[in-house]
C-alpha cells in the first residue's frame, strides 16, 4: 500500500502470506459484494473498514494485525472462533471496533464444544446510523464479556436459541452519547 488509502472488493490473489502497508497510515477498504473469506494476514499502518453487503470472515485475531481501527459500515465482519476443548477464549481486533450500519459476528466453529465462553477485549463504538452483534454458529450456548460500549446509535443484539442461549456479560462500562435503544434477539439474556 507504500502508505496510500485503498479500496478493494477482497483479497484476489492473495490465499495466504501478509498484505501489509509499511508506509504512513492509510486505510484500507473492503467492499465485499459476495461472502468471502480472508486467506492472507492484513498487517502494518493502516485501518480496516468492511464495506459492502456480503459477509467477510476471518479467524480471530489470526489475520487481523494491523495497528490502526477497524469499521463496519455495511455486511458483515464475521470473526470465527474455535475454542478446542477448552472453550475459553479471549481475543480482540486491532483499535476500536465501530459498527457504522454493519454487524459483529461472533461464529463458534469449535467442534463438540457446547457453551464456550468468549471476551472480546476491543472497544466497540456504536454510531447514530446503529449496528448489530451477532453470535452464530452450532453451539447451544455462548457466553460473551463484552468491552467497554459506546452507543451513539441502536444496537441490535442477537445470537443462538438453543439452551441455555446466549449470555452476554455487560459488567463493562456502557456508554450513551444518544438516545437509543438495545433490542435482543430471542435466547440472548444480559448480566449486568
Amino acid at each position: 500500500m507504500a502508505g496510500y488509502s485503498q479500496s478493494i472488493a477482497g483479497l484476489p490473489g492473495y490465499s495466504s502470506g501478509t498484505f501489509t502497508n509499511s508506509g504512513a497510515a492509510a486505510l484500507l477498504t473492503v467492499n465485499t459484494p459476495s461472502d468471502t473469506t480472508l486467506g492472507p494476514v492484513i498487517a502494518g499502518n493502516l485501518s480496516l473498514a468492511k464495506t459492502g453487503t456480503a459477509v467477510f470472515a476471518v479467524g480471530f485475531g489470526t489475520n487481523l494485525r494491523y495497528s490502526g481501527n477497524t469499521q463496519i459500515d455495511g455486511g458483515v465482519l464475521r470473526l470465527d472462533h474455535n475454542s478446542g476443548d477448552t472453550g475459553v477464549s479471549t481475543y480482540s481486533l486491532p483499535g476500536t471496533v465501530t459498527l457504522n450500519g454493519g454487524t459483529l459476528r461472533f461464529n463458534h466453529t469449535g467442534p463438540g464444544y457446547y457453551n464456550p465462553t468468549l471476551t472480546f477485549t476491543s472497544p466497540i463504538a456504536v454510531t447514530a446510523v446503529g449496528g448489530t452483534i451477532d453470535f452464530s454458529g452450532g453451539a447451544n450456548g455462548f457466553t460473551l464479556t463484552m468491552p467497554p460500549i459506546t452507543l451513539g446509535g441502536d444496537l441490535t443484539v442477537s445470537g443462538v436459541t438453543g439452551n441455555p442461549g446466549v449470555l452476554y456479560d455487560m459488567l463493562n462500562t456502557l456508554t450513551l452519547t444518544a438516545s437509543v435503544a438495545i433490542t435482543n434477539a430471542t435466547g440472548a439474556t444480559y448480566s449486568h
